[in-house]
């Protein structure tokens, strides 16, 4: 009975994809045209697929490093053991062991100091 180590990916879009898909669908509610520097920002494989309504998660793997931060969160460990026929499983990790991403929706919101 050795235990399981191993390690969970957590993928969060990058700020260029993000500015990019929060222009697209302005673009498609209000007819705002896409500034040409977020297009600029990303691959125009990527550009062209998510103008034809492609799923960012359904683009190509290869695709898949420049739009999205990949951190790999963990240790966590899982010891099985069996009993009378039965197999039972414990899993341990620790209760916040999510690090942090940068926000791209915190950047946008930048704190205005209010004068009364």
């Amino acid at each position: 009975m050795l235990p399981e180590v191993f390690k969970r990916p957590k993928r969060r879009v990058t700020p260029q994809l993000h500015a990019f898909l929060t222009a697209l669908a302005s673009l498609r509610e209000r007819g705002q045209p896409i500034p040409d520097a977020l297009a600029l920002a990303l691959p125009a494989e990527v550009v062209s697929l998510l103008l034809q309504d492609i799923s960012p998660t359904n683009l190509p793997r290869q695709s898949h490093s420049v739009i999205f931060h990949t951190v790999k969160l963990g240790p966590y460990v899982r010891s099985r053991w069996s009993e009378d026929a039965h197999t039972s499983t414990i899993s341990l990790s620790l209760l916040n062991d999510s690090p942090p991403f940068p926000s791209p929706l915190r950047a946008s919101n930048a704190c205005a100091s209010i004068r009364e």
